[in-house]
């Protein structure tokens, strides 16, 4: 079995899409696909979002606060189970990123019930320091595994776990290959001896 971390920025389209990548290949190999969605935020990665958008960053403190409150409401919504945590972070980027909305209490608690929460169990974790000690775990993480971008994934082979294959770029076309050669896609032939793909690295 396949296990895959995928290092996401709750405000970033391209960790969206890649999150549905990840969504599309668990759908397609059943069982034999573990994955979970990580927070990264710090003001470097936020910085980066504006400037590869072409806005201006304005105000820095307060853009960290509110991205940080969404995080911690992820982490918050995680406690509740991965399904209903997952649930929760896509609401609220199709909220943000499609809708253009602007985050809030009222917003969260919104995507919050739409995703099956328990609200008054949503708002006694959202704030407490088990979301805020998980988002540190989280940021600790990120770090030795080597990650340095959102939209990065490290997949690892359960069976062996010698190492981790960290991707840059997350597409389906390298996580098929990935699952080639480790056997997972019983209709489709290993790949032996194959070259791995610029994007992706052992670690």
């Amino acid at each position: 079995m396949l296990e895959a971390y995928l290092f996401v920025d709750p405000l970033c389209n391209d960790c969206f899409k890649a999150e549905h990548v990840i969504l599309k290949l668990a759908n397609d190999l059943d069982k034999n696909f573990s994955f979970q969605f990580i927070p990264m935020l710090n003001m470097q990665i936020i910085r980066n979002r504006y400037l590869s958008s072409g806005k201006q960053l304005k105000n820095e403190g307060k853009n960290f606060k509110v991205e940080y409150g969404t995080v911690l409401d992820y982490k918050a919504a995680l406690f509740q189970g991965r399904k209903c945590g997952r649930k929760f972070l896509i609401g609220i980027q199709k909220e943000l990123l499609h809708n253009n909305i602007i985050y809030s209490k009222q917003i969260a608690f919104k995507v919050a019930e739409e995703a099956g929460l328990d609200l008054e169990m949503f708002e006694e974790d959202r704030r407490s320091d088990l979301a805020i000690n998980a988002f540190k775990a989280d940021q600790k993480l990120a770090n030795e595994m080597n990650v340095k971008v959102p939209a990065s994934a490290v997949i690892f082979n359960c069976d062996t776990f010698e190492s981790g294959i960290l991707m840059n770029r997350v597409t389906y076309s390298d996580l098929l290959d990935v699952c080639q050669k480790n056997g997972l896609l019983k209709d489709t032939p290993l790949i032996k001896n194959g070259n791995i793909s610029p994007n992706l690295h052992v670690i």
